[in-house]
């Protein structure tokens, strides 16, 4: 534990906090024991204990109680209140709720729950000494697995004058079957936005899992817009401050670092910031030059500062000093930063800041950021010295230094465009890049408006990752190198993509982060459909059947197109859960088990439900899709550095589509299900030109109230077509049309209009009558 010395509190505070930590670290034992008589109940939001017999004990604080900590017969209870987390929950354990009894149970909370007196009977016998050390498993399994400390938590209900309600309780379901039995942690923590959270743990497994069962806010948030969902203090807006880089020594860096702390005029005597685990905080100051104290464990991804601001302050200014092994050497002897977000304290999740940094690095290097970069600057011991800035709020800053070459073009003369890469690579290669990365620009200006920066920056990652920033977009080594048709021009054109959605258009929480990587990925996919001589049509159009297998049945995951450039394995792809993992709307939740989920859901299905959308906004007389690219440019244009959530993006569509469209996204973000269709049509002639083409769908894998537009093309010759929408819905669905002439050929779900899967069978036609219209 790292502690620094402080000015601002109290000498009685100052001098009882730190034992008091201590305490909740290693609460003792009570002297006596509690032997249950009567059912005693523990009730909190969606939990419930009851202890029938056995042992209980106070785990005591300096002189309060902290916690329980009970062994005996006792019966668990947890059922989420909202649907979507019963389905994850069922992923978990194979039941949408837990009912189980268990032998040992742990209560930590700020406020102690009732103890009947006429449960409890004064015992003899203390847990036995293996149940003791429960709380110090639970807290090292935490730190180790979570980056959570227990412990600072609870310090922070204890030093605070407006306490909030906050319960963890950690208990080991009693099963004789099972001979390693997971350990499961629940938390009601009325500070977080998800105020419930609940965890599964298998310490003895390879690996040692730990996995998020549930975690979320009492009421529903998905109607809710963006504005409501973020908090209005205390947020980071700005940082500024210096990092020092020796990469060639260890790839530690040392950073000091300004950090402005808007809190609106309120109180803040205890402020806890995420950071990295790799990095060990040294001092904290205020602006006065104060040294603050401050709590972090070793492995903790985050760190506790005591009493900030004890008065009502607009905003706060702290200096944090802090190193770590934060870089990360290529072969080539450039270096990248290892975690590009959490190298810098965070507030929140992923909030929008103002970066001004200067970053020493090694003299013979070239540096490359985010923001506008000034003339570097020669410093002691040759070093150099550059100052990197980001006016506009981003949600993350990352730099790399190296050899790199440098490739420039002017883009329609307004904007400079760079790419730095390793010297290995041939001139056609670094040209190609170029030039894709120019095309989709203009692609991209041309259908959602203006670039919003005057300059964009390309630079060569040394791993298989790529990552679009604002004004950078770190594009992997694979795509410098290999020339896969059609995948790296994707590739190039998703990351350009993020300059748009992701960067300048950002997401309210991670439920909304596929506005981000699922529209990219689409808008990749579209950008190949541009480029002439590449056959462009028919690269997108694989990309759209190895998206739809990937996510029906996994047949070809092996062979997936866009998952071709992560460079994984058939082994690592058979592993998906499928949709079993989730909808969309679990966002980074989906990985739990197996990361491949989280693409496959997020970027893959993100993708089908943006072309979906494309298709269904297609004017059918004329084959136009502007009413698409106008409705994408006018959620660009509204949510312009915003944080949008799904519901806010759900009411651009329904502007745009003049209807409805809580079921579209009720189906394809919130829900799992994929159609199967099964599907026949028969052409006769009526009267003497005119001609009728009757069919039937019936559909199949989906709910009865599940229901799409499925679009029907009819083609006459080689340059005429006519194209009818057809609701299916329910169990079958029998459609008829009047035709001038019979078809050459008809297509079922024309131009992959519906994720879903189709087949033709000869199934019985009935005859409908034909609408008059018709």
């Amino acid at each position: 534990m790292v502690v620094c010395a402080t000015s601002l509190l109290s000498q009685e505070r100052d001098h009882d906090w730190q034992p008091l930590y201590e305490s909740l670290k290693s609460p003792r034992l009570a002297d006596s024991a509690w032997t249950v008589v009567d059912t005693v109940a523990w009730r909190f939001p969606d939990f419930s204990v009851d202890l029938f017999s056995g042992e209980i004990v106070a785990l005591q604080a300096e002189s309060s109680i902290t916690g329980w900590l009970f062994e005996g017969e006792a019966r668990i209870r947890f059922s989420p209140r909202h649907r979507l987390e019963r389905q994850q929950l069922q992923r978990f354990i194979g039941d949408t709720l837990l009912v189980c009894s268990a032998r040992r149970v742990m209560l930590r909370f700020a406020s102690p729950p009732q103890l009947p007196d006429r449960a409890l009977a004064l015992g003899l016998n203390k847990p036995p000494a293996e149940a003791a050390t429960f709380n110090e498993r639970l807290q090292s399994l935490l730190l180790l697995q979570h980056g959570y400390n227990l412990p600072a938590r609870l310090l922070v209900e204890q030093l605070s004058v407006n306490k909030s309600a906050f319960t963890a309780c950690a208990f080991i379901p009693s099963s004789p079957a099972d001979f390693s039995p997971p350990l499961y942690i629940y938390f009601f923590d009325a500070l977080q936005h998800e105020s419930i959270r609940f965890y599964q743990s298998y310490e003895q497994r390879s690996g040692s899992p730990f996995y998020t069962l549930c975690s979320y806010a009492l009421e529903d948030t998905y109607e809710v817009p963006s504005d409501s969902l973020q908090p209005r203090a205390p947020y980071l807006t700005q940082y500024n401050g210096w990092v020092e880089t020796r990469a060639a020594q260890s790839g530690d860096i040392w950073v000091d670092m300004g950090c402005d702390i808007f809190l609106n005029r309120r109180p803040l005597p205890i402020l806890q910031l995420d950071i990295a685990r790799e990095f060990t905080v040294h001092t904290i100051r205020d602006e006065q030059g104060d040294t603050l104290r401050f709590i972090q464990e070793p492995g903790e991804s985050a760190f506790t500062i005591l009493s900030p601001a004890v008065e009502p302050l607009d905003s706060l200014r702290l200096l944090i000093s802090y190193e770590g092994r934060g870089l990360s050497a290529a072969a080539t002897g450039d270096f990248y930063l290892s975690d590009p977000i959490y190298w810098l304290p965070r507030l929140g999740y992923l909030r929008r800041a103002v970066h001004k940094i200067v970053v020493k690095y090694p003299d013979g290097m070239r540096l490359v950021g985010v923001g506008k970069a000034s003339a570097p600057w020669r410093g002691d011991r040759g070093h150099m010295l550059q100052y990197l800035h980001a006016d506009t709020p981003a949600r993350a800053f990352t730099f790399a230094g190296g050899r790199f070459i440098k490739d420039s073009l002017q883009v329609d003369g307004r904007i400079r465009l760079q790419v730095f890469s390793t010297p290995e690579h041939t001139a056609t290669a670094r040209q190609r890049v170029l030039d894709d990365i120019s095309a989709s620009l203009r692609f991209f200006e041309d259908r959602l408006g203006p670039y919003p920066l005057p300059q964009l920056e390309v630079l060569e990652a040394p791993g298989i990752d790529s990552h679009g920033l604002p004004g950078l977009v770190m594009l992997t080594w694979v795509s410098f190198r290999s020339n896969l048709e059609g995948v790296m021009e994707m590739l190039r054109g998703h990351e350009v993509a993020h300059q748009w959605f992701g960067n300048a258009v950002g997401w309210a929480t991670y439920h909304d982060q596929w506005l981000s990587e699922g529209i990219a990925e689409y808008l990749g996919a579209a950008f190949m459909q541009i480029p002439p001589g590449r056959d462009g049509e028919k690269n997108f159009k694989r990309v759209l059947a190895a998206w739809r297998d990937d996510l029906i049945s996994g047949r070809r995951l092996a062979k997936s197109t866009s998952l071709r450039r992560f460079g994984l394995p058939p082994s690592t792809l058979a592993k998906s859960e499928g949709r079993a993992a989730g909808p969309i709307w679990m966002g980074l939740r989906l990985g739990e088990k197996h990361g491949v989920d989280y693409y496959l859901q997020v970027y893959e299905k993100g993708a089908w439900v943006m072309h979906m959308l494309r298709r269904l906004l297609t004017d059918d007389a004329t084959g136009s899709d502007a009413a698409f690219w106008k409705m994408l440019a006018d959620f660009y244009t509204t949510f312009a550095q915003k944080d949008p959530s799904t519901f806010d993006f759900q009411k651009v569509v329904e502007r745009h589509a003049g209807m409805p469209m809580d079921w579209f996204f009720k189906q394809w973000v919130l829900g799992t299900e994929i159609p199967s269709y099964e599907w026949n049509v028969r052409t006769d002639k009526i009267g003497k030109e005119d001609f009728v083409v009757r069919g039937v769908v019936r559909q199949k894998g989906v709910s009865l109230d599940f229901r799409m537009p499925v679009p029907i093309a009819f083609e006459f010759g080689k340059n005429e077509r006519r194209v009818e929408r057809v609701w299916v819905m329910g169990d079958e669905t029998i459609f008829a049309f009047r035709i001038s002439q019979k078809p050459d050929k008809i297509i079922f779900n024309d131009d992959e209009a519906v994720l879903c899967e189709a087949e033709k069978l000869n199934l019985p036609i009935f005859a409908p009558a034909l609408p008059d219209s018709q």
